[in-house]
């Protein structure tokens, strides 16, 4: 069975989610979140490997403020990049976490930021800013 690409990526979103090494998006409730992800409310689980995690985090928060790349979206918010700009984006962007290969726990801006059916999903979950 091929798996297509969504309707709404385009060419441009996905090449820069390849540049970023992420999957299409799975949602919550299908995803193997044992796996190194990124999660968005808005677009689902990106599966990252090791080290595309702030990358990938980065170009999610670009497209939210209509940038095509997370280098853009630094420049705007006069952020670094791209541990400035993840970081702005789990903090201030309703519906985040990530799962890192190296930490192994899964990590979100602030307790606030997620539902409660996402913390049931997720279980244990290391708040970076509460």
């Amino acid at each position: 069975m091929a798996i297509t690409r969504p309707d709404w990526i385009t060419d441009q979103m996905w090449n820069a989610m390849c540049n970023a090494k992420m999957s299409l998006p799975s949602s919550i409730d299908q995803a193997d979140l044992s796996k190194p992800f990124v999660y968005d409310r808005s677009y689902g689980v990106f599966f990252a490997p090791s080290g595309s995690h702030q990358v990938a985090m980065s170009l999610l928060l670009a497209w939210k403020n209509q940038e095509k790349n997370g280098v853009r979206v630094a420049e705007k918010l006069g952020l670094s990049y791209s541990d400035g700009t993840a970081d702005y984006y789990l903090e201030h962007i309703q519906g985040t976490a990530f799962l890192s290969s190296v930490g192994k726990r899964i990590c979100a801006g602030k307790k606030s930021n997620l539902n409660e059916l996402e913390k049931e999903y997720f279980g244990i979950i290391n708040y970076l800013f509460d």
